[in-house]
């Protein structure tokens, strides 16, 4: 069993966050390994969270680990039918599941298969909307670890998502990433 601690920070109303955790609850119940979770909200700090989730492995969880692995068709199906997704060197964001999937796979096609990459998502502070979708922005640090070397970190970004609930579960309708190094 793996067992996830994740500090959330909530910037809105921190009533309408847990309404919204509600609903994704439901949703994360019925994936596959998922075993339960429990949230727990700070005496201190009302919009500071804590939610504590139990996996029967690693491999059941994070979005990003779809695409560590190159299931990049899979990682597409977890944005909603027209979600796009906009990076650095991109000129426009790129629409739709199918777009997704394709420039993924694309853009991983010139990276050396000898290393492994993790995309580590942390310090995630979370905003529901008014049409009832959520705003998640996180750091993410990408890790490249050769097989013969030390890992190092290639990226320092920020990963900006909207979330929306469709088809009871919880979809990137949005995503941009920016660059630490990069302005603007």
């Amino acid at each position: 069993m793996v067992i996830l601690l994740n500090r959330l920070t909530v910037t809105g109303d921190p009533d309408k966050f847990e309404e919204v955790f509600a609903k994704s609850s439901v949703f994360m119940r019925a994936q596959p390994g998922f075993k339960g979770h429990t949230l727990v909200r700070s005496l201190r700090n009302p919009g500071s969270y804590v939610n504590i989730a139990h996996w029967e492995q690693a491999a059941d969880h994070w979005q990003s680990q779809l695409l560590d692995f190159g299931r990049f068709e899979e990682w597409a199906a977890t944005f909603t039918e027209d979600g796009s997704f906009l990076a650095p060197g991109f000129p426009e964001p790129v629409r739709g599941r199918t777009a997704l999937g394709v420039g993924t796979r694309k853009n991983h096609e010139g990276i050396d298969p000898t290393l492994a990459i993790r995309h580590w998502f942390n310090m995630t502070t979370v905003e529901p909307l008014d049409d009832g979708a959520v705003r998640a922005l996180s750091y993410v640090i990408v890790i490249r670890a050769p097989r013969d070397g030390d890992p190092f970190i290639y990226r320092s970004t920020t990963c900006e998502d909207v979330l929306a609930f469709q088809d009871g579960q919880w979809l990137v309708r949005e995503r941009v990433i920016r660059r630490d190094d990069l302005p603007d």
